[in-house]
């Protein structure tokens, strides 16, 4: 509650009270994900316990954006409140399937972020949002997912948390990228995933406390961890590389 109070987001204020209770929550920033966001909603969807989790999107766009950015995300969210009932609000509730869905509107003129800011942001409103449902009892579970509007996730994703318990302070997901493009294309992105699990590999070949993935699509952090760590950095890139530093200084980081 310190945290929400000294460093939440102003827009928590205004936030609506859950039409009922959720066990799992995933946060989503979509900026320009017309034609990836309803597929990855689609496999959170799939995944074992849906009907228990929320899912909180957060459509942004700078106010300094191309115009073209403006449209497809206007067009994504007519998409969402037409698929999901949901009222247009500045934070809105309804449902894609069988998950609960809570979409933030960071699109419209007067409610964009600001030009020095970005993706840091519009995560942290989604787990600021996450954290305050949680401090009041309409989230059961203790643990925050975050995750990109463009993957697909496994069948467990919503069970994999449980596991984790103890000094964790986050979980990281195993991954990997979908082959795409031509052949040399494909072998450029093999060499680039085969480059990142050397990396963290010799990390734990040293010994290092910081031996795991910095991708935001993959981390799960629990939520009195986040509140100790401040909340999630408002940084235009490079937001999830600093808040997993952070939460490896309060907990461990399993992966």
């Amino acid at each position: 509650r310190k945290y929400l109070e000294r460093h939440g987001e102003d827009a928590l204020a205004g936030r609506p009270k859950l039409a009922r209770r959720y066990r799992h929550v995933a946060c989503i920033p979509a900026c320009d994900e017309l034609e990836t966001l309803p597929q990855t909603l689609a496999s959170l969807s799939q995944a074992r316990e849906a009907e228990d989790a929320l899912v909180i999107v957060v459509v942004n766009g700078r106010v300094d954006g191309d115009i073209r950015v403006h449209d497809a995300n206007e067009k994504l969210a007519q998409q969402l409140q037409d698929i999901g009932s949901l009222a247009k609000e500045p934070i809105a509730e309804g449902s894609f399937q069988n998950l609960g869905l809570v979409l933030v509107d960071r699109y419209s003129d007067g409610l964009r972020l600001p030009a020095d800011q970005g993706v840091g942001l519009a995560r942290k409103l989604a787990a600021d949002l996450a954290l305050a449902w949680i401090t009041d009892g309409s989230i059961d579970g203790p643990w925050i997912r975050s995750t990109d509007a463009d993957v697909s996730v496994p069948p467990s994703y919503w069970e994999a948390p449980r596991k984790a318990a103890g000094d964790r302070s986050a979980v990281i997901y195993p991954f990997a990228h979908v082959p795409e493009g031509d052949a040399l294309q494909r072998q450029a992105l093999a060499n680039y995933e085969a480059y990142l699990r050397y990396y963290v590999h010799g990390l734990k070949q040293a010994g290092s406390p910081y031996a795991f993935h910095t991708i935001g699509s993959l981390i799960c952090f629990h939520h009195e961890a986040y509140a100790q760590v401040r909340g999630m950095p408002k940084r235009q890139a490079g937001e999830d590389f600093y808040l997993l530093n952070k939460l490896a200084k309060v907990g461990r980081v399993e992966t």
